[in-house]
């Protein structure tokens, strides 16, 4: 009985103080697993995208208040055209790699030890490894889109329930 209890303390003791990983073996971790490409090939394009989601969004109001005419007038469009190259850079610099590796380097920190972060460095240095890596990036990124494009139907299921809600809590 006692030999069971010592094993658990002995585990517990251990896992406190296992060594914190040094920011040599996370940088490593985080070159071998791509992260910083993997953030600079999400900002490029970032204008596109930026442009074409305001776009959406004043198209969709305009068809809100004038059904049948949801195109953008020239007015809107150079509002567009003024707005997203301000907003991209704003995105640019605030999730630069030189802003997020630092934070980076403290999730790892916090949440894995030095051996863990040994593991990671060995699996990313597996033949194949990174390739399945990045199959299931794809893999969270179409089940994310999945998600994202349910959310429209959902939102108007949502709606009506909200407003009653607001309505009847009104002091009346």
């Amino acid at each position: 009985m006692k030999l069971p209890l010592l094993i658990l303390l002995t585990l517990a003791v251990t896992s406190v103080f296992a060594a914190a990983p040094t920011a040599a073996s996370i940088e490593t971790a985080l070159t071998l697993n791509t992260s910083q490409k993997t953030v600079e090939t999400t900002l490029a394009g970032t204008d596109a995208k930026v442009r074409l989601e305001m776009q959406k969004a004043i198209a969709a109001q305009n068809a809100v208040n004038s059904p049948g005419n949801p195109l953008l007038t020239t007015q809107q469009q150079n509002a567009v055209n003024l707005a997203s190259p301000k907003i991209t850079a704003i995105l640019k610099e605030d999730l630069s790699w030189a802003k997020l590796q630092p934070q980076f380097l403290k999730i790892y920190q916090n949440n894995l030890s030095q051996s863990e972060v040994d593991q990671l460095i060995t699996l990313y240095k597996t033949p194949g490894f990174l390739d399945l890596m990045k199959k299931m990036q794809q893999i969270d990124q179409k089940t994310a889109q999945v998600i994202v494009q349910s959310m429209p139907n959902i939102i108007k299921k949502v709606e009506p329930i909200v407003g009653k809600a607001i309505e009847d809590a009104k002091v009346k």
